[in-house]
């Protein structure tokens, strides 16, 4: 190659070589423009929001379609399904209301059950009455107040006498079938009314005493006992007593209605 076409090569390459652009030195971008590395950044963001939008339009999508779904299942739903929410409401607060119930109802007898030992026990502390003053009380029209206390001085009509049986009682460990033993008894002296007096508990072998008895022993106004789910009815005609009703025994021994009863009691206060 001659000389001159050498010289002519080598400026026609010269000549190219600054027409090209130069390549950014260590992945710079030349001026004006953000380097090849950042411009990467920023592609996979744009994806990245790109996919995120995607996705909430997708759940937004899925989210409608549930609800529509729920409320397709709800208009097409029996009528029977308001009613069963409504039993098992019911049945969630039915135990509440139960206990609620009890709880008060516990109050309550407390209550009464104070009310009742307050009135014994004022009953219990105030003077002895005698046969005298039940007379004058009952001709009056006054009730003497349950368990007040009486002094009993008389006579027994052992004639007039009824036994509530069976009445069970433990001695020495060992039940003993008996009967409790309710018997008129008449003032000794001057005038007065005749009262019921409660014996207490005699064994069923026990036989009364002949002739007349005479009493001086103190005891408490007592009312008819108040019977249980199984407790069987009183047969007045048959003899047959299970529960003491004062009406139906002043009735059996031909006393008025209004007559009392005294439940006699022990040297210790114990009834008998």
């Amino acid at each position: 190659m001659s000389q001159m076409s050498r010289s002519a090569l080598l400026l026609r390459l010269a000549s190219r070589s600054a027409a090209a652009p130069r390549a950014p030195l260590h992945g710079y971008a030349p001026r004006g423009q953000q380097p090849w590395t950042r411009l990467g950044t920023q592609h996979a963001q744009d994806a990245a929001s790109s996919a995120l939008r995607g996705g909430a339009a997708g759940m937004t999508t899925s989210a409608a379609g549930f609800a529509a779904s729920a409320a397709g299942a709800n208009a097409g739903a029996s009528p029977g399904a308001g009613a069963r929410s409504l039993l098992g409401y019911a049945l969630l607060v039915s135990p509440s209301a139960v206990c609620a119930f009890l709880c008060k109802w516990q109050l309550d007898r407390y209550e009464w059950k104070r009310g009742e030992l307050d009135a014994r026990e004022a009953a219990l502390s105030a003077p002895d009455l005698t046969m005298r003053d039940i007379a004058a009380m009952v001709d009056a029209g006054v009730e003497p107040d349950e368990y007040a206390r009486v002094l009993v001085e008389g006579e027994l009509e052992t004639g007039r006498t009824i036994k509530i049986r069976p009445r069970v009682r433990s001695v020495h460990g060992t039940p003993v079938p008996g009967s409790v033993v309710l018997t008129a008894c008449k003032p000794r002296r001057g005038k007065g009314r005749t009262i019921i007096v409660n014996r207490g508990w005699a064994p069923e072998h026990w036989v009364e005493p002949k002739g007349g008895t005479c009493l001086k022993t103190s005891g408490v106004v007592r009312r008819s006992e108040t019977p249980g789910a199984f407790t069987p009815a009183n047969d007045p005609a048959a003899g047959a007593w299970h529960w003491i009703d004062r009406a139906a025994v002043c009735a059996a021994m031909s006393l008025p209605p209004d007559t009392q009863m005294v439940q006699l009691v022990h040297d210790g206060g114990r009834t008998t």
